[in-house]
């Protein structure tokens, strides 16, 4: 059990607990305060910096956005205690390459296995599935890409059903 008071990451850093990524964003987009945001409007990237404030370790994360499709975390972090998140399920496919570091996920129903630390692992939530997060004190690096699902189906055919546009002639 995870104590209530514990630290949260990115997103409930920015928005609160049980926020979505999409939230985190627009809230960076519309107020980034004292962060460091940089835009490319010719390619519709952003770019922000979320520094760990000092008393909870070192480090920070960099969000990086590209339109409404594609949205990158880079966490390089050292946490000088557990961070705890719950990840709402909002449609998003997920790419997330462990570099360094502990991380455990979880979902709700305790009859599901938890996952231990990988290098890399994909995932699409099911609506209304979220699963928890959670990151041990000490040094943790990650990137993870989130993906709307069409893109994936527009530009590579991933999903696309064969004869559909997306599968191309050979589909």
């Amino acid at each position: 059990m995870i104590h209530p008071d514990t630290k949260g990451l990115f997103r409930a850093a920015l928005v609160g607990p049980g926020s979505t990524i999409r939230t985190a964003f627009e809230i960076i987009a519309q107020s980034p305060g004292n962060h460091l945001r940089r835009i490319d409007s010719r390619w519709n990237i952003a770019f922000t910096r979320v520094d760990l404030p000092p008393d909870e370790g070192t480090g920070c994360w960099k969000l990086i956005s590209i339109s409404d499709e594609i949205y990158m975390i880079v966490t390089d972090c050292d946490y000088v205690s557990t961070r705890f998140e719950k990840v709402p399920s909002e449609g998003l496919v997920e790419f997330h390459f462990l570099l360094e570091g502990p991380v455990e996920l979880a979902m709700p129903r305790p009859e599901e296995p938890s996952l231990t630390a990988s290098t890399i692992m994909a995932c699409h939530q099911a609506p209304g599935v979220s699963y928890d997060v959670c990151c041990l004190p000490g040094r943790f690096r990650m990137i993870s890409l989130y993906v709307r699902p069409e893109l994936l189906a527009d530009s590579f055919g991933f999903g696309a059903q064969p004869g559909s546009p997306a599968a191309g002639p050979s589909g």
